[in-house]
């Protein structure tokens, strides 16, 4: 890991300074036996660095529940290590530096997350930055960048010239000309077949169910009410059950079979594992189709989301949301969140 001393406006060129791993041998005996819980807990003169290194982990393996087994236990072991390594040389270079302010990626990868904890122990400002929505952007904040935290005033409104802007955006989502983080999800968007339509019209109403991937950066904020995605799918199922007069539309979320960066826990093994497609009121939709989520929330009763952006654009389109993990949106009375969810 390196840090860099921005000095642009000074005219001179940053300064880097280079942290090369150092192994620490009285944190590498107390951490040699420990189970992946212990691990995952794990506190070292007063820094929680095993929950520090969870959320990279969970990414860089791309799942959420970590097998206890040596390959993990070592990934784990070798992430703290780094962990304190970045801990003490960072806390150096705030001593040398004395920075009015930090500017860290998006906080949840160890390197960054611990930066901005020893930071933030010292008082001193931080900012988190992600990828913007728009191409070509980024959203800085003093919070963790990944929630996205927004202020709106109560009375704020949309001017006309924002409110155009607005339609024109998502009028190309709406027909999947967009991109993520330099992605372009959708080459073609599909509206609902003449089967499924056939096979919807045997039922009283539709509810589609948007997914989330389950080893993203968002997650950790998101889990609030549930201990996870998979957690809120096995109580969906218990309602899908209970309701067979409701197609149920399960979908999977595109970005879990991105490439190189495709998923090892998906919807897809979920719904094999529950046996949730063999349930006469279900349609599953998997990553890779390109059926357009906008015809089916214009035809749907209501909409269930987890924590994905799609809740925010139902609810702009005009649909009753129901969302199961915090969102950048569930801060402003957009969609039905938390208590629906615990009566």
């Amino acid at each position: 890991m390196y840090a860099g001393v921005p000095s642009k406006v000074e005219g001179q060129r940053s300064k880097v300074g280079w942290f090369d791993f150092q192994r620490d041998p009285e944190l590498e005996s107390q951490i040699s036996n420990l189970s992946i819980e212990s691990l995952s807990t794990f506190h070292f003169q007063d820094i929680p660095l095993g929950a520090l290194c969870l959320p990279g982990l969970r990414w860089v393996l791309r799942i959420h529940h970590l097998n206890d087994d040596e390959s993990t236990r070592y990934l784990l072991r070798e992430y703290i290590l780094s962990a304190w390594n970045v801990a003490r040389k960072f806390d150096a270079l705030l001593d040398q530096t004395q920075p009015r302010a930090v500017l860290v990626f998006n906080g949840q990868f160890f390197p960054e997350a611990t930066a901005r904890y020893i930071a933030q122990k010292r008082g001193l400002r931080v900012i988190t930055h992600e990828v913007g929505f728009q191409p070509a952007t980024a959203f800085f904040t003093e919070g963790e960048a990944t929630a996205y935290p927004i202020l709106f005033p109560n009375e704020f409104e949309l001017s006309e010239e924002q409110n155009a802007k607005l339609d024109a955006y998502l009028a190309k989502r709406f027909q999947g000309d967009f991109t993520m983080a330099g992605i372009k999800f959708w080459a073609d968007m599909k509206g609902l077949d003449e089967s499924f339509l056939r096979k919807a019209a045997g039922f009283k109403q539709i509810v589609p169910v948007f997914t989330n991937v389950i080893f993203d950066t968002s997650q950790p904020h998101a889990n609030t009410v549930f201990e996870d995605m998979f957690n809120w799918l096995d109580l969906v199922l218990e309602e899908i059950r209970a309701h067979p007069e409701t197609l149920f539309v399960i979908r999977a979320h595109p970005d879990e079979s991105r490439v190189r960066k495709s998923s090892r826990e998906t919807v897809e093994g979920w719904v094999s594992s529950r046996g949730a497609d063999k349930e006469p009121n279900v349609v599953f939709i998997g990553p890779k189709e390109t059926l357009s989520s906008y015809e089916l929330i214009l035809k749907s009763k209501f909409v269930m989301v987890y924590n994905s952006t799609i809740g925010l654009e139902a609810s702009i389109m005009g649909a009753v949301v129901l969302c199961a993990g915090k969102a950048r949106f569930t801060q402003y009375p957009t969609v039905f969140f938390r208590r629906r969810w615990m009566t």
